[in-house]
């Protein structure tokens, strides 16, 4: 998703090497258009870009995003297409994990998770989101090079997790330098 005064793009990319290459994408005029927002959108442009790849036999297909993707439903979807997501998410956002002092389960907000300084935190098959609850994995990444630690939700394992994130970065960036300066290089 990317947001400018007049203009909404929702986009899906292909990483190679260095730099991305748009496979699908949306247009929409103004600033965050409420139509580009839609999940049925984005499984529109999810289907799309799996089909694109229907004829290799040995793929793994990998959506990485943003903390605006973090629905359960959404991520759901990506895994019943036998696809792997990692999402960052808001650190608000919910997990029913064991509490010791409590002596049960109970919802915690992901910034309550204990996370360290100078390795990254795992959580392996914790329940995501009270309304639509979803298992997966949680991983906060190491806090002493950020300004705030990466809350990742994914369905890979949880050491590629933040190996697989950290390759949007660079990727994003090289289309957007690309898109401003009208050029791919």
């Amino acid at each position: 998703m990317y947001c400018k005064d007049r203009f909404t793009i929702l986009m899906f990319t292909l990483r190679i090497g260095k730099q991305s290459i748009p496979l699908w994408f949306r247009c929409f005029k103004g600033k965050c258009d409420e139509d580009a927002f839609h999940e049925d959108l984005f499984k529109q442009g999810i289907n799309y870009c799996i089909h694109l790849f229907d004829h290799i036999e040995k793929k793994k297909i990998i959506f990485t995003a943003d903390r605006f993707f973090n629905s359960a439903t959404f991520l759901k979807f990506i895994g019943s297409k036998n696809c792997y997501y990692c999402v960052r998410l808001k650190r608000n956002m919910m997990v029913l994990v064991y509490d010791k002092l409590e002596g049960h389960a109970i919802w915690k907000s992901i910034d309550e998770l204990n996370h360290y300084v100078h390795k990254p935190a795992y959580y392996r098959n914790i329940i995501y989101t009270m309304e639509h609850e979803l298992q997966a994995n949680i991983v906060i990444s190491k806090s002493k090079s950020l300004e705030e630690p990466w809350y990742l939700i994914t369905n890979l394992t949880p050491k590629d997790a933040i190996k697989t994130y950290s390759k949007r970065f660079g990727a994003i960036e090289f289309f957007f330098k690309s898109q401003k300066s009208n050029v791919f290089i």
